[in-house]
């Protein structure tokens, strides 16, 4: 089946076969194989896994954060809001960008919709980090 992974800035996969795809789903992860029931759904902050059709390996990895995900029976399309992979990011710099967000949320003053912000902000920052381990 073919994977595209999009987001607002990039493509991030167009049209890769891939034989198994495990998505992170906003109510938990969803694993996705060829001839799979046509299904949208949307993204939680997780590490999306697949592998690839030509290789006997593991499964590659993208850290995803919120979107949607759209599955019919030879294509996966995954509209994401954020998509990184383990070269684009650098270990200090998210964990610089964790201690910041986990400081603002000390704040007693901060509105529910920016607590709710840096709360999916937060989620975000430990998806990288669970990547980069």
């Amino acid at each position: 089946m073919k994977l595209t992974i999009v987001t607002p800035e990039k493509i991030v996969l167009d049209s890769t076969s891939v034989k198994e795809l495990l998505i992170p789903g906003i109510k938990g992860e969803i694993g996705i194989l060829p001839g799979h029931a046509p299904l949208v759904s949307t993204l939680g902050s997780g590490v999306l896994k697949y592998c690839l059709s030509n290789e006997e390996k593991g499964f590659q990895e993208i850290a995803v954060s919120w979107g949607y995900c759209e599955v019919q029976a030879d294509t996966v399309v995954v509209l994401a809001e954020s998509a990184e992979t383990k070269k684009e990011l650098d270990k200090d710099k998210v964990g610089k960008a964790l201690e910041d967000i986990l400081k603002k949320l000390q704040d007693p003053y901060l509105s529910p919709e920016e607590m709710r912000t840096l709360q999916q902000e937060e989620r975000k920052q430990r998806t990288f980090l669970r990547l980069l381990k």
